[in-house]
């Protein structure tokens, strides 16, 4: 894979050698430990099983140096997985990170015990709006743990029961959510006023469930259909990104925010790509994105001029101006 090795530890002490090579050679390896953490593991299946939750991995050059590292844990007995992924800074935007990534989606891909992946991003360094546009463009998208400041986060794509071919048939259980459209709406009112209005009424949250689902008729009516996605710190919402999609194929990404503590550290462009990525996989054919935003909101403009998307693009041509975010 490129000029670069990459492979698994066999055991805990081959790894340490690693480990230590790296740290003789490179000085002080902080990222490094904070990203693969002194935890024992036992590695002794080539896939997952009871005794080997976590699984190393190391990128070598051809002349053995150290130039990234890996780190696959099993969550639980779960059929998820936790991918970390880590590139020196000196070493970043030569498709190392990429690489490993690849190397990862191929061990899931061929692993009967596995089916789900899910990245690990530091967000607390000028990098991290990088970083998370990294995890999704690499398909490591499916839920991010955020490392530092915030704990955990969790990301998903609201759908309804109906819609299940255009955003499969997984459903976000864990947030207590029903199978009525009904249901969906509600809390789709619910989440949206945590962002927009947190001192909203109960009245004026049973005006809002209404008026949502008087546009979902409309919308239901046309053809068209909405899909959101929402971000989470632990249970509390704290950012959310929405748009539909109508009969003809055009995508209308109406409204992304974020709570102000949360805002300028990338989640605004990885909620905008998250729903991008997805609608590329969507049966019905896209043939266009639009986004309108005010002339006076600078940081979502350059958002979008980073995204590579201003006012209107072919979804087929969508060139996202990334690099390699490891």
């Amino acid at each position: 894979m490129n000029e670069y090795q990459l492979k698994f530890a066999k055991s805990t002490r081959e790894f340490d050698s690693w480990y230590r090579i790296y740290e003789s050679t490179q000085g002080s390896a902080n990222e490094f430990a904070s990203l693969i953490s002194r935890r024992a593991f036992v590695i002794e299946e080539d896939d997952f099983g009871m005794q080997s939750p976590l699984k190393p991995i190391v990128a070598k050059s051809n002349a053995d140096a150290i130039v990234g590292a890996g780190l696959i844990e099993r969550l639980g007995e779960s059929n998820i997985v936790s991918v970390g992924i880590w590139v020196p800074r000196e070493l970043r935007h030569r498709g190392i990170g990429s690489a490993i990534a690849e190397f990862v989606r191929l061990y899931v891909r061929n692993s009967s015990h596995v089916d789900t992946v899910k990245s690990s991003v530091v967000t607390n360094s000028t990098e991290s709006s990088r970083d998370l546009l990294f995890a999704v463009n690499c398909g490591l998208e499916e839920e991010v743990r955020f490392t530092q400041q915030i704990l955990e986060m969790k990301v998903f794509s609201e759908k309804y029961a109906s819609r299940k071919d255009f955003f499969g048939s997984i459903l976000p259980d864990t947030f207590g959510l029903s199978v009525e459209e009904g249901a969906f709406v509600e809390k789709d009112a619910k989440l949206i006023s945590q962002i927009e209005d947190p001192n909203l009424s109960q009245s004026d949250l049973k005006d809002k469930t209404s008026d949502l689902l008087r546009r979902e008729s409309m919308l239901d009516r046309t053809g068209s259909f909405r899909f959101t996605v929402y971000v989470f710190d632990i249970d509390s919402v704290i950012g959310y990104s929405t748009g539909t999609l109508t009969r003809a194929g055009v995508f209308n990404q109406s409204m992304t925010r974020v709570l102000p503590g949360y805002q300028k550290g990338g989640l605004a462009s990885f909620m905008k790509l998250f729903l991008y990525r997805r609608l590329s996989g969507l049966e019905r054919p896209v043939r266009s994105v639009v986004t309108k935003v005010d002339d006076t909101n600078r940081p979502m403009k350059s958002i979008n001029n980073n995204l590579g998307f201003v006012d209107h693009c072919s979804i087929s041509g969508l060139r996202f101006n990334l690099g390699d975010g490891t």
